[in-house]
């Protein structure tokens, strides 16, 4: 119970009496699992260990039970998804992004000029991006088809829940024959995407299989670089269109919850700042933007803004173990006395100055006098209570004035 309720300050006080002095501690885990906290210094070391001896993965399997929430989306021989994210061309699909983050931003928070509404923050940002991304992972076609666009907001927003009942409340005895059970309403919605995207894999794969031409070329996505990357695999495990599908959807999970928990994070920092900092930040977008389109280049000249993005990351981070992983190696580590970089980290922050250029151009929205409430449960941030921010659509964008 005290790690439930009280993780932050245990792992602070390991901080402040070992990790400040370079020395790593023992922290208790709800898992019951042992682990170790490192101090900074010690996280280059961390990271540049290969998979086969710390396992980001084994981590994020455990933390959201995947083995049973979606048991497909992890069967592979080869991590071959990693090279798929970071071959994500940045040039190619930001004018779908851009088109995209404006048909959601109007719908989520106003299309009228001039008009004042009342918005939930936290599911506005997590629709935005969640359309974004499906637009960036599938397409148009099946971003904008309602029955796929509702079984992914399902399987996005409903898997925490169910992972925390088979984590925390479902004794490891009981957990083989019951987690299946609490996972049931995720795979449905697995299985319901699974329905749309199965006939495009397999499409995607004799395509890249044959060398012929894909129907979507010029048009990439990320289905079709999973594709490309599967069929260089020796397993038929790798090559399977159905866990091709639900890897794409757990995938999508991932960066849909990582990227709305920063971008929640970071409107609250900013519009809690004054005036002033959303001004600044706001020329800045109007002068990258020029009279142009936003490019890849364009989203370079941001440096305010993603100065602003990352100090919102250090200063509100939505997680107190910020680097975590699980040691697979048989003959364990020994702590310390080749470079990693995380998986689809440009596509995600690309994404988050994309979305904050057009709000800051296009939207204004009223300051906040004091920073909504929030706790922890665990070591994840939250707030109390939806927040509520009033904004209306600019006459026109803040570069055209």
């Amino acid at each position: 119970m005290r790690e439930f309720s009280a993780s932050v300050q245990n792992i602070a006080r390991g901080y402040n009496k070992y990790g400040k002095f370079g020395k790593p501690f023992l922290t208790s885990q709800l898992t019951w699992k042992p682990e170790v906290v490192l101090p900074p210094q010690h996280i280059k070391w961390l990271i540049d260990q290969p998979d086969s001896v710390l396992s980001i993965h084994k981590v994020l399997i455990e933390d959201v039970a995947f083995n049973y929430t979606s048991p497909r989306a992890w069967d592979f021989h080869r991590p071959f998804h990693v090279e798929a994210l970071n071959k994500i061309n940045l040039s190619l699909i930001t004018p779908s992004m851009v088109s995209e983050i404006s048909l959601r931003t109007a719908s989520a928070f106003g299309d009228t000029p001039g008009e004042w509404i009342t918005a939930p923050l936290q599911q506005s940002v997590l629709s935005i991006l969640l359309g974004v991304t499906n637009r960036a992972f599938v397409g148009p076609d099946l971003a904008h088809n309602p029955a796929y666009a509702a079984a992914t907001h399902t399987f996005i927003t409903t898997l925490l829940v169910h992972a925390s009942r088979i984590n925390f409340a479902t004794p490891a005895l009981l957990k083989p024959l019951l987690g299946p059970l609490l996972a049931l309403p995720c795979r449905r919605a697995d299985a319901r995407c699974r329905s749309f995207l199965e006939p495009r894999v397999r499409a995607h794969l004799a395509a890249a299989a044959t060398g012929a031409a894909d129907e979507r070329d010029g048009q990439e996505d990320v289905l079709q670089l999973l594709a490309r990357c599967a069929v260089r695999s020796g397993s038929a495990r790798d090559r399977d269109a159905s866990a091709l599908a639900s890897r794409l959807l757990a995938l999508s999970f991932v960066g849909v919850h990582t990227s709305a928990a920063a971008a929640v994070n970071a409107l609250v920092d900013l519009l809690s700042a004054g005036p002033g900092v959303w001004a600044a930040l706001r020329g800045e977008a109007a002068a990258a933007l020029g009279h142009a389109e936003w490019s890849r280049a364009a989203v370079g000249r941001l440096v305010l803004l993603d100065s602003a993005l990352r100090e919102s990351l250090r200063f509100s981070a939505f997680k107190a173990r910020g680097v975590e992983r699980e040691v697979v190696a048989r003959a364990g580590v020994v702590l310390p006395g080749g470079t990693w970089l995380p998986p689809g980290r440009f596509f995600s922050a690309h994404e988050l100055k994309l979305l904050f250029a057009h709000l800051l151009l296009n939207y204004d929205f009223e300051f906040l006098d004091e920073r909504p409430e929030s706790t922890w449960i665990t070591d994840f941030f939250t707030y109390t209570e939806e927040i509520q921010l009033r904004v209306r659509r600019r006459e026109k964008s803040a570069h055209l004035d």
